[in-house]
């Protein structure tokens, strides 16, 4: 999977989901190089919501690679737990539904 499909068919149905309109202030991803050594292929992902920036998601490219489910089920779970304890969505377990 490449950056354009991890967008297209993880993050942005997650997001679309998990976030009402207008909540959403930027999205960003970067692939940083270690320190030492060859690439990796990490991807970074970092959300910014309301206001309040969602950790970092990261995903390794080429390493056991997931489904695209599995990618979306990681990463709604992930938000959830960033959502539940923000403030813009404080207390809401916002449902995830993997569509068929």
């Amino acid at each position: 999977m490449d950056l354009d499909e991890l967008f297209s068919e993880v993050v942005t149905p997650v997001l679309d989901q998990l976030l009402r309109a207008g909540e959403l202030d930027s999205v960003s991803i970067t692939c940083p190089l270690p320190a030492s050594g060859p690439p990796r292929g990490d991807v970074l992902l970092r959300v910014v919501a309301q206001g309040e920036a969602f950790g970092v998601w990261s995903w390794t490219h080429g390493q056991a690679e997931a489904t695209a489910a599995e990618q979306r089920a990681r990463l709604a779970s992930d938000l959830q737990d960033h959502i539940v304890e923000s403030r813009f969505g404080w207390g809401q377990l916002r449902p995830h539904r993997e569509s068929t």
